[in-house]
């Protein structure tokens, strides 16, 4: 039940713009991330697919969901959606409830 809760608000967050920061949740970088370790990637795979989403987000952070490859100065950067649906459809491995529950406590949705 946990698991969609937090699926549903990752897509959500994402949607609204905010891939930026899940992906500094992801990445430890937040001021809302807690350490904590109640749902940490525990397999080569879980972690392989994180690291891969953690990239996705940031390239839609910069670049938006609709690009899919961008070359900037030689160097061609891709998008990485079906790594980034695995990682939400396998429980968002490496984040927490309750972080993204606090960053949307400063940062409700309905304030894009």
């Amino acid at each position: 039940m946990m698991e969609k809760v937090l699926e549903e608000l990752i897509r959500e967050l994402v949607d609204f713009g905010r891939a930026e920061e899940v992906a500094l949740l992801m990445d430890g970088d937040s001021k809302y991330y807690s350490g904590s370790v109640e749902n940490i990637p525990t397999s080569i795979d879980e972690v392989y697919v994180f690291r891969m989403a953690t990239e996705h987000l940031k390239f839609v952070a910069k670049y938006g969901q609709d690009v899919k490859m961008k070359k900037v100065d030689g160097h061609v950067f891709s998008a990485y959606p079906e790594y980034f649906e695995q990682w939400v459809s396998g429980g968002c491995r490496g984040v927490c409830l309750g972080d993204v529950k606090n960053y949307l406590k400063e940062h409700p949705l309905s304030s894009r």
